[in-house]
């Protein structure tokens, strides 16, 4: 389990207008933060700064922490799967964090094939329970409004 002050350290704070968070292992897939009212909002840098040399492939890569919620990112090649187990893995070991936000979850993928699979699969199920909600996964780009 991770320490808050840990996740405190490694954020971010923005009120931008728009910010992409990018796949930073070279792929294409983005997230796109569209921050109309130019709230305040911290990104966590998951993978590089609060997993740094710790099992960071089983993490994911960012999370985006606003007043209300805390969204976890994750951004892949191909393999949903794998994705999937970072959101959770990441959820279960920070929750204790963000007991008063809600919880989303957001996987985009390069490339993405068979998407009624992935639904059927006891992983994804899990992590439906833990975020009270499917995620979102889509291709190649997404939009956050926050």
């Amino acid at each position: 389990m991770i320490k808050c002050e840990d996740i405190e350290k490694c954020c971010s704070e923005s009120s931008d207008k728009r910010k992409t968070l990018k796949d930073k292992k070279g792929g294409s897939s983005r997230l796109l933060i569209e921050n109309k009212l130019q709230k305040k909002f911290n990104i966590i840098d998951f993978e590089d700064c609060v997993y740094k040399a710790k099992q960071q492939e089983t993490k994911c890569d960012f999370g985006i922490l606003t007043d209300t919620e805390i969204i976890y990112v994750e951004l892949k090649g191909s393999d949903v799967k794998q994705g999937i187990f970072q959101l959770k893995s990441t959820i279960e070991d920070t929750k204790q964090c963000f007991k008063d936000l809600n919880f989303k979850g957001n996987i985009v993928v390069t490339k993405f094939s068979k998407p009624n699979l992935v639904k059927q699969r006891k992983d994804y199920k899990d992590l439906v329970k833990l975020l009270q909600k499917e995620p979102v996964i889509k291709q190649n780009i997404h939009t956050e409004n926050i």
